[in-house]
C-alpha cells in the first residue's frame, strides 16, 4: 500500500483529492460494519467521525478544484465542511443536503471543522452528536454525484 502523488506543478488533480476521500471514506464504512456487527468495539466514536469528515471535506475539494480553484485556494478554505459547500455550491455545485443530512453534518462541522476539533482530541462532557451513518451516506450521494465532473476534469488537464 503506497501513497502517490499526482501532482503536475500546480498541485493535485481533482481525481487526486477524489480518490483519497473515497479511501477514508471506505475506511469509515469498514470500522461502521464491523461495529454493527459486534466485530469491533470503540472506546469513543471520534475515529469514525474522522474518517468520515475528512472523507467529505476531501470528496467537496474534489469538486472545487474540478471547478478550476487551485490546490492552495482549496486549502485556504480549511476545514470547515460546511464554508466548503457553500463554496463549491457559489461554483455550481447542483446538490443538496436534504434536511436531515444538513443538521448532521452541521453537528459533526462543529466537532471537525472548527476548534478544537473534538474528533481529533479528547473534549469530555455533554454534547449533542450526529449520526456518522448518515454523514456517511451524504459523503456516497455526493461522491456518485461529482465522479463525472472529476472524471471530465482529467481529459481537460
Amino acid at each position: 500500500m503506497a501513497d502517490s502523488a499526482e501532482g503536475t506543478g500546480g498541485g493535485e488533480r481533482p481525481i487526486g483529492w477524489f480518490n483519497y476521500g473515497c479511501s477514508y471514506l471506505d475506511a469509515a464504512e469498514h470500522l461502521v460494519r464491523a461495529i454493527e456487527q459486534g466485530q469491533l468495539t470503540l472506546r469513543f466514536d471520534s475515529p469514525v467521525s474522522f474518517l468520515v469528515g475528512h472523507g467529505l471535506e476531501l470528496l467537496i475539494k474534489a469538486y472545487l478544484r474540478s471547478a478550476g480553484m487551485t490546490d492552495a485556494q482549496v486549502e485556504r478554505i480549511g476545514h470547515n465542511l460546511q464554508t466548503l459547500l457553500s463554496t463549491a455550491a457559489a461554483r455550481n455545485l447542483d446538490f443538496e443536503l436534504t434536511e436531515l443530512e444538513q443538521g448532521h453534518v452541521a453537528l459533526l462541522n462543529r466537532d471537525f471543522g472548527g476548534r478544537p476539533y473534538a474528533v481529533r482530541y479528547l473534549r469530555t462532557g455533554a454534547k449533542q452528536v450526529h449520526d456518522d451513518r448518515v454523514v456517511l451516506a451524504a459523503a456516497r450521494r455526493l461522491e456518485d454525484h461529482i465522479r463525472p465532473g472529476v472524471l471530465a476534469s482529467m481529459r481537460g488537464s
